[in-house]
Protein backbone atom coordinates (compact mmCIF):
# COMPACT_ATOMS: atom_id res chain seq x y z
CA UNK A 1 0.00 0.00 0.00
CA UNK A 2 2.87 2.38 0.79
CA UNK A 3 4.37 1.76 -2.64
CA UNK A 4 1.20 2.44 -4.59
CA UNK A 5 -0.40 5.27 -2.70
CA UNK A 6 0.97 5.66 0.81
CA UNK A 7 1.79 9.34 0.43
CA UNK A 8 -1.69 10.18 -0.86
CA UNK A 9 -3.35 8.17 1.92
CA UNK A 10 -1.31 9.84 4.67
CA UNK A 11 -1.99 13.28 3.19
CA UNK A 12 -5.72 12.59 3.07
CA UNK A 13 -5.70 11.46 6.71
CA UNK A 14 -3.78 14.57 7.73
CA UNK A 15 -6.17 16.86 5.88
CA UNK A 16 -9.21 15.14 7.39
CA UNK A 17 -7.83 15.33 10.92
CA UNK A 18 -6.60 18.91 10.83
CA UNK A 19 -9.15 20.54 8.55
CA UNK A 20 -11.78 19.86 11.21
CA UNK A 21 -9.91 22.03 13.69
CA UNK A 22 -11.28 25.41 14.58
CA UNK A 23 -10.14 28.68 13.06
CA UNK A 24 -8.35 29.99 16.11
CA UNK A 25 -4.77 31.25 15.66
CA UNK A 26 -2.17 28.52 15.98
CA UNK A 27 1.60 28.13 16.15
CA UNK A 28 1.80 24.49 15.10
CA UNK A 29 -0.65 24.13 12.22
CA UNK A 30 0.54 26.94 9.86
CA UNK A 31 4.08 25.52 9.52
CA UNK A 32 2.60 22.03 9.15
CA UNK A 33 0.40 23.30 6.35
CA UNK A 34 3.20 25.23 4.63
CA UNK A 35 5.63 22.32 4.83
CA UNK A 36 3.02 19.90 3.52
CA UNK A 37 2.11 22.15 0.61
CA UNK A 38 5.78 22.78 -0.12
CA UNK A 39 6.42 19.06 -0.23
CA UNK A 40 3.53 18.64 -2.63
CA UNK A 41 4.88 21.33 -4.95
CA UNK A 42 8.31 19.71 -4.90
CA UNK A 43 6.86 16.31 -5.73
CA UNK A 44 4.86 17.71 -8.65
CA UNK A 45 8.04 19.33 -9.98
CA UNK A 46 9.86 16.01 -9.62
CA UNK A 47 6.97 14.25 -11.38
CA UNK A 48 7.26 16.66 -14.32
CA UNK A 49 10.94 15.77 -14.76
CA UNK A 50 10.06 12.10 -14.36
CA UNK A 51 7.54 12.33 -17.20
CA UNK A 52 10.19 13.84 -19.44
CA UNK A 53 12.67 11.16 -18.37
CA UNK A 54 12.24 7.50 -17.49
CA UNK A 55 8.76 7.88 -15.93
CA UNK A 56 9.59 5.29 -13.31
CA UNK A 57 7.99 6.97 -10.31
CA UNK A 58 5.62 9.44 -11.95
CA UNK A 59 2.48 7.84 -10.50
CA UNK A 60 3.62 8.00 -6.89
CA UNK A 61 5.20 11.45 -7.25
CA UNK A 62 2.24 13.03 -9.07
CA UNK A 63 -0.51 11.56 -6.88
CA UNK A 64 1.39 12.19 -3.67
CA UNK A 65 2.32 15.71 -4.73
CA UNK A 66 -1.23 16.65 -5.64
CA UNK A 67 -2.62 15.20 -2.41
CA UNK A 68 -0.07 16.99 -0.24
CA UNK A 69 -0.53 20.29 -2.07
CA UNK A 70 -4.29 20.17 -1.62
CA UNK A 71 -4.01 19.02 1.99
CA UNK A 72 -1.57 21.79 2.86
CA UNK A 73 -3.72 24.41 1.17
CA UNK A 74 -6.88 23.20 2.91
CA UNK A 75 -5.23 23.28 6.33
CA UNK A 76 -3.64 26.66 5.72
CA UNK A 77 -6.98 28.26 4.90
CA UNK A 78 -8.43 27.19 8.25
CA UNK A 79 -5.61 28.40 10.50
CA UNK A 80 -3.37 31.41 10.91
CA UNK A 81 -0.45 32.46 13.05
CA UNK A 82 -1.11 34.34 16.25
CA UNK A 83 -0.62 38.09 15.81
CA UNK A 84 2.52 38.17 17.93
CA UNK A 85 4.87 35.23 18.23
CA UNK A 86 7.46 34.85 20.96
CA UNK A 87 11.06 33.96 19.99
CA UNK A 88 10.45 30.37 21.06
CA UNK A 89 7.34 30.19 18.89
CA UNK A 90 9.23 31.56 15.90
CA UNK A 91 11.91 28.93 16.38
CA UNK A 92 9.20 26.31 16.80
CA UNK A 93 7.70 27.24 13.42
CA UNK A 94 11.03 26.57 11.66
CA UNK A 95 11.73 23.35 13.55
CA UNK A 96 8.19 22.04 13.01
CA UNK A 97 8.40 22.82 9.30
CA UNK A 98 11.73 21.00 9.10
CA UNK A 99 10.37 17.95 10.94
CA UNK A 100 7.24 17.74 8.78
CA UNK A 101 9.36 17.94 5.63
CA UNK A 102 11.56 15.19 7.06
CA UNK A 103 8.60 12.89 7.62
CA UNK A 104 7.21 13.41 4.14
CA UNK A 105 10.63 12.93 2.56
CA UNK A 106 11.05 9.57 4.30
CA UNK A 107 7.60 8.52 3.07
CA UNK A 108 8.50 9.56 -0.49
CA UNK A 109 11.69 7.49 -0.52
CA UNK A 110 9.88 4.44 0.84
CA UNK A 111 6.82 4.87 -1.40
CA UNK A 112 8.92 5.07 -4.57
CA UNK A 113 11.03 2.09 -3.55
CA UNK A 114 14.22 4.16 -3.59
CA UNK A 115 15.06 2.67 -0.21
CA UNK A 116 13.64 -0.42 1.42
CA UNK A 117 14.98 0.39 4.88
CA UNK A 118 13.58 3.17 7.01
CA UNK A 119 17.00 4.10 8.42
CA UNK A 120 18.42 4.62 4.92
CA UNK A 121 15.44 6.78 3.91
CA UNK A 122 15.82 8.75 7.14
CA UNK A 123 19.54 9.33 6.59
CA UNK A 124 19.03 10.52 3.00
CA UNK A 125 16.22 12.83 4.11
CA UNK A 126 18.20 14.38 6.97
CA UNK A 127 21.21 14.85 4.67
CA UNK A 128 19.01 16.57 2.11
CA UNK A 129 17.18 18.92 4.46
CA UNK A 130 20.36 19.76 6.36
CA UNK A 131 22.12 20.51 3.03
CA UNK A 132 24.81 17.92 3.77
CA UNK A 133 26.54 16.12 0.90
CA UNK A 134 26.26 12.70 2.53
CA UNK A 135 24.29 9.96 0.84
CA UNK A 136 23.54 6.26 1.17
CA UNK A 137 22.17 6.10 -2.38
CA UNK A 138 24.70 4.10 -4.39
CA UNK A 139 25.02 4.14 -7.27
CA UNK A 140 23.16 7.41 -7.66
CA UNK A 141 22.59 6.84 -11.37
CA UNK A 142 20.17 3.97 -10.65
CA UNK A 143 17.63 6.35 -9.09
CA UNK A 144 14.79 7.63 -11.26
CA UNK A 145 14.86 11.12 -12.74
CA UNK A 146 12.08 12.29 -10.44
CA UNK A 147 13.93 11.12 -7.32
CA UNK A 148 17.11 12.89 -8.43
CA UNK A 149 15.14 16.13 -8.67
CA UNK A 150 13.43 15.43 -5.34
CA UNK A 151 16.82 14.90 -3.62
CA UNK A 152 18.05 18.24 -4.93
CA UNK A 153 14.74 19.90 -3.99
CA UNK A 154 15.10 18.80 -0.37
CA UNK A 155 18.44 20.60 -0.23
CA UNK A 156 17.01 23.75 -1.79
CA UNK A 157 14.11 23.74 0.69
CA UNK A 158 16.48 23.03 3.58
CA UNK A 159 18.69 25.92 2.50
CA UNK A 160 15.67 28.22 2.33
CA UNK A 161 14.62 27.32 5.88
CA UNK A 162 18.20 27.90 7.00
CA UNK A 163 18.15 31.40 5.50
CA UNK A 164 14.81 32.17 7.16
CA UNK A 165 16.30 30.99 10.44
CA UNK A 166 19.54 32.95 10.19
CA UNK A 167 18.18 36.20 8.77
CA UNK A 168 14.72 36.54 10.32
CA UNK A 169 14.21 34.21 13.28
CA UNK A 170 17.51 34.06 15.17
CA UNK A 171 18.20 37.83 15.31
CA UNK A 172 14.80 38.29 16.97
CA UNK A 173 15.24 35.26 19.22
CA UNK A 174 18.77 36.17 20.32
CA UNK A 175 18.06 39.85 20.69
CA UNK A 176 21.41 40.74 19.16
CA UNK A 177 23.17 41.44 15.88
CA UNK A 178 25.36 38.36 15.75
CA UNK A 179 23.88 36.80 12.63
CA UNK A 180 22.56 39.79 10.79
CA UNK A 181 24.44 42.90 9.73
CA UNK A 182 22.22 45.82 8.84
CA UNK A 183 23.53 49.00 7.29
CA UNK A 184 23.16 52.03 9.55
CA UNK A 185 23.39 54.29 6.50
CA UNK A 186 20.16 53.05 4.96
CA UNK A 187 16.51 53.39 5.83
CA UNK A 188 14.97 50.26 7.39
CA UNK A 189 12.86 49.67 4.28
CA UNK A 190 16.07 49.23 2.24
CA UNK A 191 17.33 46.41 4.45
CA UNK A 192 16.93 42.81 3.34
CA UNK A 193 14.49 42.03 6.14
CA UNK A 194 12.84 45.19 7.53
CA UNK A 195 10.04 42.90 8.72
CA UNK A 196 9.42 39.15 8.61
CA UNK A 197 7.01 39.09 5.68
CA UNK A 198 9.10 41.37 3.47
CA UNK A 199 12.27 39.53 4.42
CA UNK A 200 10.83 36.14 3.48
CA UNK A 201 9.64 37.46 0.13
CA UNK A 202 13.02 38.99 -0.69
CA UNK A 203 14.93 35.90 0.41
CA UNK A 204 12.81 33.65 -1.82
CA UNK A 205 13.26 36.07 -4.74
CA UNK A 206 17.05 36.26 -4.50
CA UNK A 207 17.55 32.60 -3.57
CA UNK A 208 15.15 31.28 -6.21
CA UNK A 209 16.47 33.68 -8.83
CA UNK A 210 19.98 32.41 -8.18
CA UNK A 211 18.84 28.82 -8.80
CA UNK A 212 17.21 29.77 -12.11
CA UNK A 213 20.24 31.76 -13.25
CA UNK A 214 22.60 28.91 -12.40
CA UNK A 215 20.34 26.46 -14.24
CA UNK A 216 20.65 28.59 -17.39
CA UNK A 217 24.43 28.77 -17.02
CA UNK A 218 24.61 24.99 -16.56
CA UNK A 219 22.77 24.57 -19.85
CA UNK A 220 25.27 26.88 -21.52
CA UNK A 221 28.24 24.74 -20.40
CA UNK A 222 26.63 21.59 -21.78
CA UNK A 223 24.51 19.91 -19.10
CA UNK A 224 21.09 18.53 -19.96
CA UNK A 225 17.95 19.88 -18.33
CA UNK A 226 17.81 17.43 -15.42
CA UNK A 227 21.50 17.71 -14.52
CA UNK A 228 21.41 21.49 -14.91
CA UNK A 229 18.42 22.01 -12.61
CA UNK A 230 19.42 19.43 -10.00
CA UNK A 231 22.94 20.79 -9.66
CA UNK A 232 21.66 24.38 -9.56
CA UNK A 233 19.41 23.54 -6.60
CA UNK A 234 22.21 21.68 -4.82
CA UNK A 235 24.76 24.44 -5.46
CA UNK A 236 22.82 27.54 -4.36
CA UNK A 237 21.84 25.67 -1.18
CA UNK A 238 25.48 24.56 -0.62
CA UNK A 239 24.01 21.06 -0.41
CA UNK A 240 26.23 19.09 -2.77
CA UNK A 241 23.87 16.33 -3.94
CA UNK A 242 24.81 15.32 -7.48
CA UNK A 243 23.12 13.23 -10.15
CA UNK A 244 26.32 11.20 -10.45
CA UNK A 245 28.07 8.94 -7.97
CA UNK A 246 31.36 10.62 -8.86
CA UNK A 247 29.91 14.08 -8.18
CA UNK A 248 31.14 16.91 -10.44
CA UNK A 249 34.21 14.87 -11.41
CA UNK A 250 31.98 12.50 -13.38
CA UNK A 251 31.28 15.19 -16.01
CA UNK A 252 34.99 15.82 -16.71
CA UNK A 253 34.29 19.42 -17.74
CA UNK A 254 36.62 22.30 -16.88
CA UNK A 255 33.91 24.84 -17.74
CA UNK A 256 31.44 23.17 -15.38
CA UNK A 257 34.00 23.01 -12.59
CA UNK A 258 34.86 26.72 -12.82
CA UNK A 259 31.16 27.60 -12.99
CA UNK A 260 30.53 25.47 -9.90
CA UNK A 261 33.42 27.20 -8.11
CA UNK A 262 31.72 30.56 -8.76
CA UNK A 263 28.34 29.20 -7.66
CA UNK A 264 29.70 27.72 -4.43
CA UNK A 265 31.61 30.92 -3.67
CA UNK A 266 28.43 32.99 -3.97
CA UNK A 267 26.38 30.43 -2.02
CA UNK A 268 28.79 30.77 0.91
CA UNK A 269 28.51 34.57 0.86
CA UNK A 270 26.09 36.38 3.15
CA UNK A 271 22.74 37.01 1.49
CA UNK A 272 22.71 40.39 3.24
CA UNK A 273 25.91 41.37 1.43
CA UNK A 274 24.54 40.06 -1.87
CA UNK A 275 21.37 42.08 -1.32
CA UNK A 276 23.33 45.33 -1.14
CA UNK A 277 25.28 44.35 -4.25
CA UNK A 278 22.05 43.74 -6.16
CA UNK A 279 20.82 47.15 -5.05
CA UNK A 280 24.00 48.75 -6.40
CA UNK A 281 25.32 49.74 -2.97
CA UNK A 282 29.06 49.10 -3.02
CA UNK A 283 29.90 50.55 0.39
CA UNK A 284 28.35 47.81 2.60
CA UNK A 285 29.93 45.26 0.26
CA UNK A 286 33.43 46.70 0.47
CA UNK A 287 33.46 47.40 4.21
CA UNK A 288 32.38 43.91 5.32
CA UNK A 289 35.23 42.45 7.35
CA UNK A 290 33.53 39.08 7.31
CA UNK A 291 33.50 39.08 3.50
CA UNK A 292 37.17 40.03 3.32
CA UNK A 293 38.13 37.24 5.73
CA UNK A 294 35.94 34.77 3.82
CA UNK A 295 37.63 35.64 0.51
CA UNK A 296 41.05 35.58 2.19
CA UNK A 297 40.32 32.08 3.51
CA UNK A 298 39.38 30.93 0.02
CA UNK A 299 42.49 32.46 -1.55
CA UNK A 300 44.87 31.27 1.17
CA UNK A 301 43.48 27.73 1.27
CA UNK A 302 43.61 27.49 -2.53
CA UNK A 303 47.26 28.59 -2.60
CA UNK A 304 48.24 26.15 0.15
CA UNK A 305 46.43 23.30 -1.58
CA UNK A 306 48.26 24.11 -4.81
CA UNK A 307 51.63 24.24 -3.03
CA UNK A 308 51.17 21.22 -0.79
CA UNK A 309 49.85 19.02 -3.61
CA UNK A 310 52.62 20.28 -5.95
CA UNK A 311 49.99 21.08 -8.55
CA UNK A 312 51.67 21.90 -11.86
CA UNK A 313 48.96 21.47 -14.51
CA UNK A 314 45.81 23.47 -15.08
CA UNK A 315 43.71 20.49 -14.04
CA UNK A 316 45.56 20.04 -10.75
CA UNK A 317 45.34 23.74 -9.93
CA UNK A 318 41.64 23.77 -10.79
CA UNK A 319 41.00 20.76 -8.56
CA UNK A 320 42.87 22.41 -5.67
CA UNK A 321 40.83 25.63 -5.98
CA UNK A 322 37.59 23.66 -6.41
CA UNK A 323 38.26 21.62 -3.25
CA UNK A 324 39.08 24.76 -1.25
CA UNK A 325 35.86 26.53 -2.25
CA UNK A 326 33.78 23.37 -1.77
CA UNK A 327 35.16 22.97 1.76
CA UNK A 328 34.83 26.60 2.89
CA UNK A 329 31.32 26.98 1.47
CA UNK A 330 30.53 23.52 2.98
CA UNK A 331 28.96 22.41 -0.31
CA UNK A 332 30.64 19.00 -0.44
CA UNK A 333 31.08 18.63 -4.19
CA UNK A 334 34.25 16.81 -5.13
CA UNK A 335 36.43 16.51 -8.21
CA UNK A 336 39.26 14.45 -6.76
CA UNK A 337 39.95 11.89 -4.07
CA UNK A 338 42.37 12.90 -1.37
CA UNK A 339 44.45 9.73 -1.08
CA UNK A 340 47.42 11.32 -2.86
CA UNK A 341 47.31 14.52 -0.81
CA UNK A 342 49.53 15.15 2.19
CA UNK A 343 48.50 15.10 5.84
CA UNK A 344 48.86 18.89 5.95
CA UNK A 345 46.15 19.29 3.30
CA UNK A 346 43.88 16.92 5.23
CA UNK A 347 44.33 18.95 8.41
CA UNK A 348 43.70 22.24 6.60
CA UNK A 349 40.64 20.79 4.90
CA UNK A 350 38.99 19.81 8.19
CA UNK A 351 39.96 23.17 9.73
CA UNK A 352 38.34 25.33 7.04
CA UNK A 353 35.29 23.04 6.97
CA UNK A 354 34.79 23.57 10.70
CA UNK A 355 34.94 27.37 10.26
CA UNK A 356 32.63 27.25 7.25
CA UNK A 357 30.93 30.03 5.32
CA UNK A 358 29.65 33.52 6.12
CA UNK A 359 26.67 34.20 8.35
CA UNK A 360 23.30 34.64 6.63
CA UNK A 361 24.36 32.25 3.88
CA UNK A 362 23.25 28.77 2.92
CA UNK A 363 26.59 27.35 4.09
CA UNK A 364 27.30 25.74 7.43
CA UNK A 365 30.05 25.50 10.03
CA UNK A 366 30.80 27.84 12.92
CA UNK A 367 30.62 30.78 10.44
CA UNK A 368 33.26 33.41 9.79
CA UNK A 369 31.53 36.04 11.94
CA UNK A 370 31.90 33.86 15.04
CA UNK A 371 35.59 33.38 14.24
CA UNK A 372 35.96 37.15 14.09
CA UNK A 373 34.08 37.55 17.36
CA UNK A 374 36.19 34.96 19.16
CA UNK A 375 39.45 36.47 17.85
CA UNK A 376 38.34 39.93 18.97
CA UNK A 377 37.39 38.54 22.38
CA UNK A 378 40.78 36.81 22.68
CA UNK A 379 42.61 40.02 21.77
CA UNK A 380 40.59 41.94 24.35
CA UNK A 381 41.42 39.45 27.11
CA UNK A 382 45.15 39.50 26.26
CA UNK A 383 45.18 43.31 26.47
CA UNK A 384 43.25 43.16 29.76
CA UNK A 385 45.86 40.83 31.23
CA UNK A 386 48.62 43.22 30.25
CA UNK A 387 46.80 46.41 31.24
CA UNK A 388 44.17 45.54 33.90
CA UNK A 389 42.92 49.11 34.24
CA UNK A 390 42.28 49.59 30.53
CA UNK A 391 38.82 49.49 29.00
CA UNK A 392 38.68 47.20 25.97
CA UNK A 393 35.78 46.56 23.63
CA UNK A 394 35.45 43.68 21.17
CA UNK A 395 34.74 44.97 17.66
CA UNK A 396 33.60 43.59 14.31
CA UNK A 397 33.55 45.86 11.26
CA UNK A 398 34.74 48.64 13.55
CA UNK A 399 31.61 48.42 15.68
CA UNK A 400 31.47 47.41 19.32
CA UNK A 401 30.03 43.94 19.94
CA UNK A 402 27.61 43.68 22.84
CA UNK A 403 28.55 41.44 25.76
CA UNK A 404 25.37 39.45 25.24
CA UNK A 405 26.37 38.74 21.65
CA UNK A 406 29.83 37.58 22.75
CA UNK A 407 28.23 35.30 25.31
CA UNK A 408 26.03 33.83 22.60
CA UNK A 409 29.06 33.22 20.39
CA UNK A 410 30.96 31.52 23.21
CA UNK A 411 27.92 29.43 24.12
CA UNK A 412 27.36 28.34 20.52
CA UNK A 413 31.03 27.46 20.05
CA UNK A 414 31.08 25.41 23.24
CA UNK A 415 27.86 23.61 22.27
CA UNK A 416 29.20 22.86 18.79
CA UNK A 417 32.47 21.54 20.17
CA UNK A 418 30.66 19.34 22.69
CA UNK A 419 28.36 18.01 19.97
CA UNK A 420 31.29 17.11 17.70
CA UNK A 421 33.18 15.43 20.54
CA UNK A 422 30.19 13.32 21.58
CA UNK A 423 29.43 12.40 17.97
CA UNK A 424 33.06 11.43 17.33
CA UNK A 425 33.17 9.21 20.41
CA UNK A 426 29.89 7.56 19.45
CA UNK A 427 30.90 6.96 15.82
CA UNK A 428 34.24 5.45 16.87
CA UNK A 429 32.57 3.29 19.52
CA UNK A 430 30.21 1.93 16.85
CA UNK A 431 32.95 0.71 14.54
CA UNK A 432 34.64 3.61 12.74
CA UNK A 433 38.37 4.31 12.91
CA UNK A 434 39.50 7.46 14.68
CA UNK A 435 40.37 9.53 11.59
CA UNK A 436 37.13 8.75 9.76
CA UNK A 437 35.06 9.16 12.93
CA UNK A 438 36.42 12.59 13.83
CA UNK A 439 36.51 13.95 10.27
CA UNK A 440 32.99 12.75 9.45
CA UNK A 441 31.66 14.16 12.73
CA UNK A 442 33.15 17.60 12.02
CA UNK A 443 31.99 17.38 8.41
CA UNK A 444 28.46 16.40 9.41
CA UNK A 445 28.10 19.25 11.89
CA UNK A 446 29.40 21.73 9.30
CA UNK A 447 26.98 20.20 6.74
CA UNK A 448 29.91 19.46 4.42
CA UNK A 449 29.52 15.68 4.19
CA UNK A 450 32.73 13.97 3.07
CA UNK A 451 35.44 12.98 5.51
CA UNK A 452 38.91 11.46 5.47
CA UNK A 453 39.62 7.75 5.83
CA UNK A 454 42.48 6.37 7.90
CA UNK A 455 44.64 6.00 4.80
CA UNK A 456 44.01 9.58 3.71
CA UNK A 457 41.46 8.61 1.08
CA UNK A 458 38.03 10.11 0.59
CA UNK A 459 35.48 8.80 3.07
CA UNK A 460 31.70 9.17 3.10
CA UNK A 461 28.87 7.77 5.17
CA UNK A 462 28.92 4.46 3.28
CA UNK A 463 32.24 3.50 4.91
CA UNK A 464 30.48 3.40 8.29
CA UNK A 465 28.28 0.66 9.75
CA UNK A 466 24.58 1.51 9.87
CA UNK A 467 24.55 2.33 13.64
CA UNK A 468 27.53 4.66 13.22
CA UNK A 469 25.83 6.40 10.30
CA UNK A 470 22.73 6.93 12.41
CA UNK A 471 24.81 8.66 15.09
CA UNK A 472 25.71 11.37 12.55
CA UNK A 473 22.07 12.43 12.15
CA UNK A 474 21.87 14.70 15.25
CA UNK A 475 25.08 16.46 14.20
CA UNK A 476 23.72 17.17 10.72
CA UNK A 477 20.33 18.36 11.97
CA UNK A 478 21.60 20.49 14.87
CA UNK A 479 24.43 21.92 12.77
CA UNK A 480 21.98 23.09 10.12
CA UNK A 481 19.39 24.38 12.60
CA UNK A 482 21.99 26.33 14.61
CA UNK A 483 21.58 24.20 17.79
CA UNK A 484 19.55 26.80 19.71
CA UNK A 485 16.12 26.50 18.01
CA UNK A 486 15.75 22.72 18.53
CA UNK A 487 16.88 23.13 22.14
CA UNK A 488 14.34 25.92 22.72
CA UNK A 489 11.58 23.80 21.22
CA UNK A 490 12.59 20.74 23.25
CA UNK A 491 12.75 22.83 26.44
CA UNK A 492 9.31 24.31 25.78
CA UNK A 493 7.89 20.84 25.08
CA UNK A 494 9.32 19.45 28.32
CA UNK A 495 7.93 22.42 30.23
CA UNK A 496 4.48 21.91 28.73
CA UNK A 497 4.65 18.21 29.56
CA UNK A 498 5.52 18.98 33.15
CA UNK A 499 2.65 21.40 33.40
CA UNK A 500 0.28 18.82 31.98
CA UNK A 501 1.53 16.18 34.40
CA UNK A 502 1.34 18.64 37.28
CA UNK A 503 -2.23 19.54 36.35
CA UNK A 504 -3.19 15.89 36.21
CA UNK A 505 -1.67 15.33 39.63
CA UNK A 506 -3.65 18.23 41.06
CA UNK A 507 -6.88 16.93 39.50
CA UNK A 508 -6.16 13.46 40.90
CA UNK A 509 -5.47 14.91 44.35
CA UNK A 510 -8.71 16.90 44.31
CA UNK A 511 -10.70 13.85 43.29
CA UNK A 512 -9.07 11.72 45.98
CA UNK A 513 -9.93 14.34 48.60
CA UNK A 514 -13.53 14.40 47.48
Amino acid sequence: MLRSGGTSWLAARLAFALARSDRRPSVVLPPVASATAGTGAGLLLAAAFDVAGDGRDVGVLASGGLALLLAGGAIRRRVRYRPRLTPTERCSAIVISWMVLLVWSVVVYLATGTFSRVDDALFESVAGLSTTSATVLAPVEEAGDGILIWRASTQWIGGLLGLFLGIIVLPAALGGRELLTRSVDRAPADALAPDARTGMRRIVTVYGGGALLLTALHLVVGLDGLDAFAHALATVSSGGFSTRTGSIAAFDSAALEWLTVAGMLVAGTSLVVLWWVLRGAARPFLRSTELRVYLAMVAGTSVLFVVWTTASTHTEVRHAVFTAVSAISTTGYRVTDWDAWTSATHGLLITVVSVGAMSCSAGGGLRVVRLLGMVSQLRREVVRQRYPSSVQVARIDGRAVEERTLEQMVGYTFSATLLVVVTSLTVCALGADVVAGISLSVSSFATFGPGIDAGGAFADALVLPAPARASLLPAMALGHLAILPPLLVASAAVEELRRALGLRRRVTDLRSRE
